[in-house]
């Protein structure tokens, strides 16, 4: 999903927010009507709350916790992983484009990138 806001929604943002302009008023400047302000001004908002969302997950989700999993448990999220990316690539034909497209997604480099360390971790070569 993208939130990439456009302009406009960043406009009707600053509008309502900042200079408390009516949903009327901004209509009125973008020759559009007050409901489809509103309806403009919710979307961005939701954008914006979603992208914060976000943001603080990626945070969150750098902080080093507390682990102890047995080999074995290991050996099976190493399993888990290898399984992830082989399912990534089954569908795909091959192509430069399809398998440039799969090795650039951040899951199945972050799966591939675990999968080795587990490798390491284990001394196995799966």
């Amino acid at each position: 999903m993208q939130f990439d806001m456009t302009v406009r929604e960043k406009e009707i943002l600053k509008l309502h927010e900042e200079e408390k302009l009516s949903f009327r008023a901004i209509g009125e400047k973008y020759g559009i009507s007050s409901g489809r302000a509103s309806q403009i001004f919710r979307d961005a908002d939701r954008k914006r709350r979603e992208a914060y969302r976000l943001e603080q997950q990626k945070e969150a989700n750098k902080e080093e916790i507390p682990l102890s999993l047995t080999r074995g448990e290991l050996i099976m999220l190493e399993e888990i992983l290898q399984e992830y990316t082989r399912l990534c690539t089954a569908g795909v034909r091959h192509t430069l484009a399809e398998l440039t497209r799969v090795k650039e997604d951040p899951r199945y480099r972050e799966a591939e990138r675990l999968a080795g360390y587990f490798d390491r971790l284990t001394g196995e070569n799966g």
